[in-house]
């Protein structure tokens, strides 16, 4: 199972059948080329876009199996290590029977500054959940669907030695 975030929630079909060239452009993709951005957790789909302001982002379950691994020797995606991006491209997408299924399984709303707490805790403290652990140790999520940054600084690295030895 793998994640993306949009700036909507129309983005993706259900199925997805057909890909679209990027929204905006990657120094390692070629003009024209059709893929969809992916990550293995939603922390990491954070991580891994440009966040040039406060925006609410949705996001997206993709049920793809093998998608291409980006390249972290990339300029563009030097963080690749930390965030574990990978791509799905017509090869993936047709190799997964031309057919993709996705859920929309929420919204995330996280002040830009505070995805700067994300980061320090991933790199730096080693904070590192997967998906089913991700909403213990970073999210709060609400009945509706609205994910927002649990905790901030040192109460993460806590939450996370106490996930540890449970």
């Amino acid at each position: 199972m793998w994640f993306h975030l949009s700036n909507n929630d129309r983005d993706i079909p259900n199925p997805i059948e057909e890909l679209r060239p990027p929204g905006f452009e990657y120094l390692d993709v070629e003009e024209g080329q059709r893929l969809l951005c992916v990550a293995p957790t939603v922390w990491q789909c954070l991580l891994s876009i440009s966040a040039r302001k406060d925006d609410t982002r949705f996001i997206y379950r993709i049920d793809v199996t093998n998608p291409i691994p980006a390249d972290s020797d990339n300029e563009n995606i030097a963080d690749a290590d930390l965030t574990a991006e990978a791509r799905i491209t017509p090869e993936v997408l047709a190799a997964n029977g031309g057919s993709i299924c996705t859920e929309l399984i929420g919204t995330l709303q996280v002040p830009h500054d505070q995805i700067l707490c994300v980061k320090i805790a991933s790199r730096h403290k080693g904070v590192r959940p997967n998906a089913q652990q991700e909403c213990l140790v970073f999210w709060d999520v609400d009945e509706n669907g609205l994910w927002t940054l649990r905790n901030c600084g040192a109460d993460l690295e806590s939450d996370w030695g106490e996930l540890m030895q449970n």
